[in-house]
C-alpha cells in the first residue's frame, strides 16, 4: 500500500471527519468573537479600590442646594398662625366651665338666653390689722360680676353665687349694691358682692336655675 499524504492525516482524525470550510463563514465567526471580546473589554469590573497612583474625581455636593430642591419638589407648606387670644369656653347646665378668675365664658341658659359673664376681683376694701407682728389674718374682698347679654334677657341675683375657701369652709357673700340685676338684648348687667377671705386659694360659684354654669379660682396674699 503507498505511504499516507499529509492530506490524508488532516483527514483521518480520530471520530471526525475532514469539512471544507467556506472563507466568508471563517470571516463572520472571527468577526463575532472579536465583537464579543469588545463588548466584555466594557463591562464594569468589580474590583477593590483604585490601584496607587490611579487619578480620581470628586464630586461637590451643596446641601444648601440639595435642601432647596426638596423644598421645591413638596411645594408651599402653609404655616397656620396662632390666634391672637384664647377662644372663649361655652358654658351650659350640661357643661359648666372652671375657669381663672378675670376669665370670660358665654352662658346658654335652659330658657334659650345668652351672655357673656365675667367674674373680677377680689379687690381688697378693707384689712384686718396685724397683731402681734403676725401679718393680717382677713380681708373684705370685692368680687363684680359683669354679664353682657347677646340673646334674650337675663336676671342675676347675689343668691346665685356662693364661695369657699381651700379648706371647703364657705365665705358668706353679701351684695354691694342691688341685689338683683337684669339686662336684655345688648345690654350689660353689674352685679357687686363681697365677702371676708383668709390668706390662700379660694374660688366663686355660679348656679343659675339650680345649675351650676361657671366656677372662677382665685388666690388672696395677705402680707
Amino acid at each position: 500500500m503507498p505511504p499516507a499524504t499529509s492530506r490524508d492525516v488532516r483527514g483521518t482524525l480520530t471520530g471526525f471527519r475532514a469539512h471544507h470550510v467556506s472563507p466568508v463563514l471563517l470571516a463572520l465567526t472571527v468577526g463575532a468573537v472579536l465583537a464579543v471580546a469588545g463588548c466584555t473589554s466594557h463591562a464594569p469590573a468589580i474590583s477593590g479600590p483604585p490601584a496607587a497612583g490611579a487619578a480620581t474625581t470628586a464630586v461637590a455636593v451643596d446641601p444648601n442646594a440639595a435642601a432647596s430642591a426638596v423644598i421645591s419638589s413638596l411645594g408651599a407648606v402653609p404655616i397656620p398662625s396662632a390666634p391672637e387670644t384664647d377662644p372663649t369656653p361655652t358654658a351650659t347646665p350640661a357643661h359648666p366651665q372652671l375657669l381663672a378668675i378675670g376669665a370670660p365664658v358665654i352662658a346658654h341658659l335652659p330658657d334659650g338666653s345668652a351672655l357673656l359673664i365675667t367674674a373680677l376681683g377680689p379687690d381688697q376694701l378693707s384689712t384686718a390689722p396685724a397683731s402681734g407682728g403676725k401679718p393680717p389674718q382677713s380681708t373684705i374682698g370685692l368680687i363684680t360680676i359683669n354679664a353682657r347679654v347677646t340673646h334674650g334677657s337675663v336676671t342675676l341675683s347675689a343668691a346665685e353665687f356662693t364661695s369657699r375657701d381651700q379648706t371647703g369652709k364657705l365665705i358668706t357673700l353679701t351684695p354691694r349694691g342691688p341685689a338683683t340685676v337684669s339686662a336684655t338684648n345688648g345690654r350689660t348687667a353689674t352685679l357687686s358682692i363681697q365677702g371676708r377671705f383668709t390668706s390662700g386659694a379660694a374660688q366663686i360659684t355660679w348656679t343659675h336655675q339650680k345649675s351650676v354654669l361657671a366656677l372662677w379660682d382665685f388666690n388672696i396674699e395677705l402680707d
